[in-house]
């Protein structure tokens, strides 16, 4: 009787570490970022990179800190060229 009862804990097992794989998959390629907030809708990384700024509620409430230093947390990916970033969310170094 106890047999049965290995089966599905092991299932229950297996698929909690499937899970758990995959937020980590998801959290790794979100990155911190420290930069400046600059006009046209871009970051500008203290090494002097640019980043766009995707067009998202919280990108859009990001561009609102123009000229403030900032630390983004995100996902960047390439698109043309281009390194964009997707805010998840973000905090405003100094005022």
């Amino acid at each position: 009787m106890r047999k049965f009862h290995f089966i599905p804990m092991t299932v229950l097992a297996v698929m909690l570490l499937v899970v758990g794989l995959a937020a980590v998959a998801i959290a790794a390629e979100q990155q911190s970022v420290v930069a400046t907030v600059m006009e046209d809708n871009v970051l500008e990384t203290i090494e002097g990179d640019v980043l766009e700024v995707a067009d998202t509620d919280k990108g859009n409430e990001l561009l609102q800190n123009v000229g403030k230093k900032v630390e983004v947390f995100g996902q960047i990916t390439e698109e043309d060229g281009a390194r964009i970033i997707r805010v998840a969310s973000f905090k405003v170094m100094d005022e």
